[in-house]
């Protein structure tokens, strides 16, 4: 039986949603079919110890700043794996190398996938154009981000379709045993939590396009509202604006309710012990959060800004709420509705669940790239050993 042989170009294998989409498709990929790899062009990261055993990494080692001839050592590499298909992940240097390497090598098929943000730059918007002309095909997590990588790159429509992300929802149950990680709070952070603490959750990296800043200003409204229960804001994630949030916590007086938890091996088990999760990003500069997908299966709302691909997923009202702009008495006043009333986040909570059981699973979005893969490379797909 023919298999794929498939490798997925990134820059490093660091924490990150696109680093835990690509770590999902490679596990979940039928072995008699396929034979995943990763190549990691600088550096590999964290990410790698969530790979299955069997799905090779290899790391390049190339250095910082700028190589006008690194696209070189990618195609030397192509030449000598050999791989069917190359999977580039995001406009950048990586990508840009990644594509023209596997074109000068001959490869059978080239996928870029955009998972969020891309650059706007008139030199910027060029380049990525006509990158896009050398892929077999763009991708996209979610139709409205689809629309935007059009409307601003002019990337022809034919040329990029979507595939939305999955989680695992076996994984990702809300069901996880949380009172070491309560035990680490008390100890570790002084959290003091009960248990009657509410727990509003946050998970990305600390940047400025994540906008936990919006989080940590809603935290003080919150505290100035003297709510009766007692409230505990979790951050998981570390990021170039680390220091600036925590002091920004020490000057809003609110260190003692917003806890940094910083980058967590124990993501199912953070999501089963809070109450709701709060994607702050900053308006429109998101593609589809892996983290939306795993908190809704996990059984919690999500509040979110209106960021491109939410909408995709979430149901005002019924599974998570959306904020109309930026603003953190916006965003406090929601909570309190939340925490004033326990049983509204477990019944959206539940609908979250079940809406991700039927419409977002891993299965589904591995089902689709094998899909693709097969179409791409001109390969009549064998019977999956799973049917």
């Amino acid at each position: 039986m023919t298999k794929l042989r498939i490798t997925h170009v990134l820059s490093r294998f660091d924490v990150g949603g696109l680093e835990n989409g690509i770590v999902n498709l490679c596990n979940g990929h039928d072995r008699e079919r396929f034979e995943p790899s990763i190549l990691c062009v600088k550096g590999i990261g964290l990410m790698a110890q969530r790979l299955k055993k069997d799905v090779p990494i290899y790391c390049l080692n190339a250095p910082e700043g700028k190589d006008f001839f690194r696209f070189l050592r990618l195609k030397n590499y192509f030449n000598q794996n050999k791989p069917d298909i190359v999977h580039t992940h995001g406009w950048g240097a990586t990508c840009m190398d990644g594509i023209i390497g596997a074109r000068l090598a001959g490869i059978r098929a080239v996928i870029n996938g955009e998972h969020g943000t891309f650059s706007d730059k008139p030199y910027q918007i060029y380049i990525q154009r006509f990158l896009s002309t050398l892929c077999d095909t763009t991708l996209s997590v979610s139709g409205a981000h689809r629309h935007k990588v059009i409307e601003v790159l002019g990337i022809n429509p034919k040329r990029i379709q979507v595939i939305h992300n999955g989680v695992d929802t076996d994984k990702f149950c809300g069901a996880h045993n949380t009172s070491s990680l309560r035990q680490e709070l008390n100890n570790k952070f002084g959290a003091h939590v009960s248990g009657d603490t509410f727990f509003v959750g946050c998970v990305g990296s600390l940047k400025p396009v994540k906008n936990q800043q919006l989080l940590i200003n809603a935290a003080l409204h919150l505290k100035q509202s003297h709510n009766t229960r007692p409230v505990a804001f979790l951050l998981a994630g570390n990021g170039p604006d680390t220091q600036m949030l925590k002091e920004l916590t020490k000057k809003l007086n609110v260190a003692d309710i917003v806890f940094f938890l910083g980058e967590r091996p124990d993501i199912p088990e953070f999501l089963s012990l809070i109450d709701l999760l709060v994607l702050p990003s900053k308006t429109g500069k998101e593609g589809l959060p892996n983290v939306i997908l795993e908190a809704m299966s996990s059984g919690k709302p999500v509040i979110s800004t209106q960021s491109v691909g939410a909408a995709e997923v979430m149901a005002e009202g019924i599974n998570g709420r959306f904020l109309s702009g930026e603003d953190p008495v916006e965003l406090s006043l929601i909570l309190q509705s939340f925490i004033n009333n326990p049983t509204r986040a477990q019944s959206m909570g539940a609908a979250a669940r079940q809406h991700i059981i039927n419409n977002f699973s891993i299965s589904k979005m591995v089902s689709n790239y094998e899909d693709l893969y097969f179409k791409l490379s001109a390969i009549s797909p064998q019977p999956s050993a799973k049917n």
